[in-house]
């Protein structure tokens, strides 16, 4: 059976020369390249067995994307604290800038086989350092658990860009009592700063129902 390959890439030159080389190689079909991933709405309409992107198109392909499609990431380093956040986030093979055109084949046909295609130097320390992850997350979410239910709203507002005064105003409470709910919930969370409880916010993707204020004209 060929499989239909979908290649997402700025790389012009790169993207090109891969989707020369992929055509007619054994076990694919189709192949085509993709520069912009804005795009992708229209591209993802048609059937692609594997989509390659480069790191910076995973999220909007892995938001756009049909099942039982599956994406592997066309790396140009080999960071393995990145490559495993992109496997937690249901990437299914990398390669890295020593990998052969011929692997890039390999790779499809190992993901179509529905395995998880890994340098195989990577693979130890990749592990090693989603344990670490998957470790400190649940660490992180025991944390957020201690939190009362205004500390964590306040939490939220720091992590959408909101200062104390703009939080109190949201939550229609003083700029003391906000500044009180801040110094908790840096305790709590064992951070040292505003900054820092921002980027945890953002990072455990909290949200606050609170309607915003209507600004005096």
């Amino acid at each position: 059976m060929s499989h239909q390959v979908l290649i997402v890439d700025r790389r012009r030159l790169f993207a090109a020369g891969l989707v020369r080389f992929m055509n007619g190689q054994p076990g694919i079909g189709r192949v085509q390249s993709l520069l912009d991933p804005s795009s992708l709405g229209a591209v993802l309409r048609d059937c692609w067995d594997v989509v390659l992107c480069e790191e910076g198109a995973v999220e909007a392909v892995l938001g756009a994307l049909v099942p039982p499609t599956r994406v592997a990431v066309l790396l140009d380093h080999q960071d393995t604290e990145v490559v495993s956040r992109l496997l937690l986030q249901g990437v299914a093979g990398v390669c890295v800038p020593e990998d052969r055109p011929e692997d890039v084949v390999d790779l499809v046909s190992r993901l179509m086989a529905g395995e998880i295609r890994l340098p195989g130097p990577m693979l130890g320390p990749v592990l090693a350092a989603m344990l670490r992850s998957r470790d400190e997350r649940a660490r992180t979410e025991e944390a957020l658990e201690q939190l009362t239910g205004r500390e964590r709203e306040v939490l939220a507002l720091l992590g959408m860009g909101l200062g104390r005064a703009e939080a109190a105003r949201r939550l229609d409470l003083s700029p003391n009592t906000v500044r009180t709910h801040v110094q908790n919930l840096l305790h709590k969370l064992s951070l040292h700063s505003q900054l820092e409880a921002a980027a945890y916010a953002r990072a455990m993707r909290l949200t606050c129902d609170a309607p915003p204020v209507a600004r005096p004209r």
